[in-house]
């Protein structure tokens, strides 16, 4: 057989699978770690641990199984109204359930607005660095993907707004963790409305950050605007996909009209109905407390790495970015070593405009931080050592 192979778009002909962190499986496979063993810190999800792990909540994980299990024999309710509600009081506001999309965990939200805004030669905003997924799903749409600077969103040419179909906004942003203030979110939301471009606002890491900053409110009277919302990252639940988008009436229900059909299963949509029902919503007891333990480890851990002559990135999220610019390593090279010693963190070269030089760490409980600290500093060191003897080597 000669000539180009053509089943596929032209676009997936460069398009390579996007990286992520939480390889626990892939560690513990090649280096013969027990996968118990294995500290974490490449997946930022919340270090308090699920709501099922505090009996106070009285949310419990057994008896929602079971419940889900009475369902597997028939078809979810598409429509996921039950769902669609608990969402809208979640995040209150005057939301209802006209304005929710629900998704099967963020990225297929992401997939799902490419597919429903995007023609192919569309030029689309991404910032940088940020999350890979933004770009993935839209090259996947044969759209021209336009890097932007971070610094850079607040004063955007009106005629670049114009030119583009499509502009994402992580919010907090990963991997730096910046968080941008509502006020100036919403100027950026009126400006891409009057201009008819599309901003997609991902609010994945918000409730771990400060949920008074999200412009979930704007969504009612602005027509060009997504936001997207996760629960895998505010519960620590990863291998349970669910969140969902939040849009106006009008752009949800085009949205629920495009999505597949049973696009979450019986057991992901009981579990979260629990979840998004927890009195006090992004504001529970659960949540806020949340937020108090991470900004007390982040000063923790942000002190603890800055003595090693790390630069820490100020950030208001659930982990930190660091410049390793001054050691004798680079992110790849620390990051492996690291998980031959059973500690995973993100070497962030997969990310725009980040290269070699930085590292994403999830922020964990006080035990797992000082562990994570030891083991950066030993294996700064070992690095050293190596590479000394290295160049006397060559000598």
């Amino acid at each position: 057989m000669s000539g180009e192979y053509r089943p596929f778009k032209h676009a997936l002909s460069s398009l390579n699978a996007c990286v992520h962190g939480g390889l626990i499986q892939q560690c513990s496979q090649k280096y013969g770690i027990p996968e118990a063993k294995i500290l974490d810190a490449s997946a930022s999800l919340n270090p308090c641990g699920t709501p099922f792990d505090d009996a106070s909540l009285n949310i419990n994980l057994q008896k929602l199984l079971l419940l889900a299990m009475e369902k597997l024999g028939q078809y979810p309710d598409n429509r996921y109204l039950e769902f669609r509600q608990a969402a809208a009081r979640y995040l209150g506001r005057g939301m209802s359930y006209e304005n929710i999309v629900p998704g099967n965990g963020s990225t297929e939200i992401i997939r799902l607005v490419a597919e429903c805004v995007l023609n192919n030669g569309d030029t689309v905003l991404v910032p940088r660095p940020t999350f890979s997924e933004y770009e993935q799903q839209s090259r996947l749409m044969g759209a021209d993907i336009r890097m932007i600077e971070q610094d850079d969103l607040h004063n955007l040419d009106d005629n670049l707004l114009a030119e583009s179909q499509m502009l994402f906004v992580c919010n907090p942003n990963n991997p730096t963790g910046q968080l941008f203030p509502r006020e100036q979110l919403e100027k950026l939301a009126n400006r891409c409305t009057r201009q008819k471009t599309l901003l997609f606002v991902d609010e994945a890491f918000i409730e771990l950050a400060d949920p008074s900053q999200s412009i979930v409110k704007l969504v009612e009277d602005h027509h060009y605007l997504v936001i997207q919302r996760s629960l895998t990252k505010a519960f620590a639940i990863p291998g349970i996909r669910m969140g969902f988008a939040v849009a106006s009436p009008r752009l949800a229900n085009t949205l629920n009209r495009a999505r597949l059909s049973w696009n979450m299963g019986c057991v992901a949509e009981t579990i979260a109905i629990a979840l998004l029902s927890m009195e006090g919503g992004e504001n529970s007891p659960f949540l806020v407390n949340s937020r108090t333990f991470i900004e007390q480890e982040r000063q923790f851990l942000t002190g603890q790495l800055a003595n090693q002559g790390v630069k820490v990135h100020n950030s208001s999220a659930n982990y930190l970015y660091l410049d390793i610019s001054e050691l004798q390593l680079n992110a790849i090279e620390l990051a492996e070593l690291m998980a031959s010693r059973g500690v995973l963190i993100r070497d962030c070269s997969s990310f725009q405009h980040s290269g070699v030089n930085h590292l994403r760490i999830a922020i964990r409980k006080r035990a797992e931080n000082r562990r994570l600290v030891q083991t950066f500093q030993q294996v700064i060191d070992e690095g050293i050592s190596l590479r000394t003897k290295s160049q006397e080597g060559r000598r």
